[in-house]
Formats: C-alpha cells, structure tokens, sequence
C-alpha cells in the first residue's frame, strides 16, 4: 500500500484537504467546508482501495471533480463579493488546486499500475 506512489499523492491530498476544511471553518464557509470535508473524505478512503485499482480509479476521479468544483465556488464567490486579490482566497484556491493536480497525477499512477498488471497477466 505505502510503496505505491499514488499513496503518497493521495496521502498529501488528504493532508492538504484537512487543512483546507480547517481554513474553510474558522473562516465560516462553509460551502468550502463541504468541499474540502467531500475531498478529504474520497482522499482517505481511495487510499485503502489499493486492491480494486478501478474502484479507486472512480475515487480519485471523483476527488479532482471535486477539487473543480471548490475552485469554481471560490472563484464565483470571490467575484460576487469582489475580492479577488484577497489572500484568503489564492491560499485557499491554490490549496484547490494542488489538490486537482494530486489527484490526477494519482489517477496517472493508477492507471500504469493497471497496465503493468494487465501486460504481466498477458505473459502467463
């Protein structure tokens, strides 16, 4: 489980998210509560999955949707209130999408994984 790099890519995704949802909540949003609470979640479970790697394949997919989805919130939010150079709202917009960007390099990781085991199953 740990020797495989898209545990390490989701270990920090899930870092990264509970420190966003502790942002999120001493700042009172709380629609970015839900989505960093949603993508720490997905990122902790898809992480004990590595024995189904199409099953955590869906997880992970499932993470960088939501990952999207708090940076467009952010972004929507930061245009109504007309904050958009607000450090608030790049710290927790970068944290979004480093969080995407961790996602899809686990989903990467996952699917060579899954190559490798399919040529090897095609060699016995």
């Amino acid at each position: 489980m740990i020797q495989r790099v898209q545990t390490i890519y989701l270990l920090f995704a899930t870092l990264l998210s509970a420190f966003q949802s502790v942002w999120s909540f001493r700042h009172c949003d709380w629609t970015g509560l839900g989505f960093a609470v949603a993508a720490c979640l997905i990122a902790l479970i898809s992480i004990f999955l590595y024995k189904n790697r199409k099953r955590q394949a869906g997880f992970v997919i499932a993470l960088a949707i939501i990952a999207v989805l708090a940076v467009a919130e952010a972004v929507t939010a930061a245009f109504i209130q007309k904050s958009a150079f607000d450090l608030d709202f790049w710290y927790y917009t970068g944290q979004a999408v480093i969080v995407f960007l961790l996602a899809t390099a686990a989903y990467r990781a996952i699917r060579k994984d899954e190559k490798l085991v399919r040529s090897l199953d095609r060699i016995r």
